[in-house]
């Protein structure tokens, strides 16, 4: 079946504005039940790209959701869920990764209400779908958890988390898709399959996902990513926008590979440089050597009397300076 592929931005807002979708591939990742689900406003960030010729304001679309599970004791409970689609090499960076962070703890979340809204800070929850393996040593799957630590007595504490607490820190999910197996041994690998380079097309615009019959398809939530990733090979609209960020992405690609161009070609010139100002205070420094041997040859002969325009002839030096040796 041939699908978009959801790794560009645009085409993975689109698939997450289904909301069983977005229910589904959060609940998998994040192994807890998310009984609902209500998008956040769309938010951009700005990247400023400084290369050798231009500066290029990029603007990338977070998907931002408040989900509702159950704790272990069945308590409801509101969580912010952040997902970073990270495709293209010039990031992450950590300094946008962290002002991205900054962003979103500083923001109120506004809940709807019996009574009309609410305005109110909520725990948070970061999920990273990284295509550009970033340390081949982690987990393709890393879960970064808030772990209570009682430092005196060094051991784990296991009474009930704080709410203050909770808001201050927040559990991290990295995804390094080129790290994960190609055999799709469960639910979530069958699902994160679709983001792989593992049945893409040579250009990567689209996937060739090898499922021809999605009625016999037991898995609901893949079955409807496919469906809709399939539609949005026929909706131009989606298919524009994903061709505008991927001429950005070539244009930022080939920048980036010119200003690491430029930037050897100045530290080559940088050594070089350095090279011939050693090489030159090395032949000053032979030549000074090379003249005082001569004076010394010089004076020698002189001592034994030689007449002083053989000296000269004999040490290329003049008359004058022979004759004020001492």
């Amino acid at each position: 079946m041939r699908i978009l592929n959801p790794i560009y931005d645009t085409v993975f807002k689109y698939l997450m504005e289904d909301l069983e979708i977005a229910k589904g591939l959060i609940s998998r990742i994040i192994g807890q039940q998310v009984l609902e689900l209500t998008p956040a406003p769309q938010e951009q960030s700005s990247t400023l790209l400084k290369t050798k010729f231009v500066q290029v304001e990029l603007q990338r679309l977070d998907y931002v959701a408040i989900i509702k599970t159950f704790d272990p004791k069945k308590n409801i409970i509101l969580e912010k869920v952040m997902i970073e689609v990270q495709k293209s090499p010039f990031t992450p960076e950590i300094g946008r990764f962290r002002k991205y962070l900054a962003e979103k703890y500083k923001n109120i979340s506004v809940l709807q209400t019996e009574d009309g809204q609410e305005q109110r800070y909520l725990p948070m929850k970061t999920i990273y779908l990284i295509e550009r393996t970033f340390n081949e040593n982690l987990p393709s799957i890393l879960k970064s958890n808030n772990q209570y630590i009682d430092v005196l007595q060094k051991k784990e504490y296991k009474g009930a988390k704080d709410k203050f607490v909770n808001l201050l820190t927040h559990e991290a999910y990295f995804i390094q898709l080129g790290l994960l197996p190609n055999d799709l041994q469960n639910s979530l690998l069958r699902l994160l399959s679709i983001f792989t380079k593992q049945f893409r097309e040579k250009d990567e615009r689209f996937v060739n996902y090898p499922e021809h019959d999605l009625e016999k398809m037991k898995d609901k939530i893949v079955r409807r990513m496919l469906r809709r990733l399939h539609g949005a090979t026929e909706n131009d609209q989606v298919k524009m926008q994903m061709e505008i960020e991927i001429e950005y992405e070539d244009f930022i690609e080939k920048n980036l590979a010119d200003n690491e161009k430029f930037k050897a070609e100045i530290l080559l010139n940088k050594k070089m440089i350095k090279q011939k100002d050693f090489d030159l205070k090395q032949k000053d420094f032979e030549l000074q050597q090379s003249k005082q041997k001569l004076f010394e040859t010089a004076k020698e002969l002189k001592r034994l009397s030689l007449p002083v325009d053989q000296i000269a002839k004999l040490t290329g030096l003049s008359i004058e300076q022979i004759e004020n040796l001492n």
